[in-house]
């Protein structure tokens, strides 16, 4: 596992876009594969996989992720992180204002969009799982939190 996160992170470093590009867009498709899978478990039917569905998640990660490396570049340019030496309180700052700008500019940006593939193209059967599908990081983070 070490030498494929080495691998990535040099590919990485070398092609940024082109690999975020893929990264994003093959993890959009896997989690829509996983997505139907557990919701064909659980209407206890036979999976048969919606591929047109599958290709819009990985057409919409594919197409976020040069946007997402764009906008945190120009964070990191903005508003760079001081030195660990200069103190936590400078450094707690600039994070705040980070995290700031990111939800109060991209964020409304990024759910806009979100909603527009939700309500232009995602079936009205298939809308909740979607909409849920935005939280399971949350929900992870919340897990991983309580250990």
């Amino acid at each position: 596992m070490a030498a494929l996160f080495r691998a990535w992170t040099s590919l990485a470093s070398e092609r940024p876009l082109l690999t975020l590009t893929i990264t994003n867009g093959a993890l959009g498709g896997i989690g829509d594969l996983l997505a139907q899978h557990i919701e064909s478990r659980n209407a206890h039917h036979r999976f048969r996989w919606d591929h047109r569905r599958t290709l819009r998640f990985i057409a919409w990660g594919s197409l976020c992720a040069p946007l997402f490396h764009k906008w945190y570049l120009f964070l990191n340019r903005k508003i760079p992180l001081p030195l660990q030496l200069a103190g936590k309180t400078s450094f707690a700052m600039a994070v705040g204002k980070r995290v700031s700008m990111d939800q109060l500019i991209y964020a409304p940006l990024g759910i806009a969009g979100f909603f527009v593939v939700n309500f232009g193209f995602v079936p009205v059967l298939y809308r909740v799982p979607f909409n849920q599908a935005g939280h399971q990081p949350d929900t992870l983070l919340g897990l991983e939190d309580h250990k």
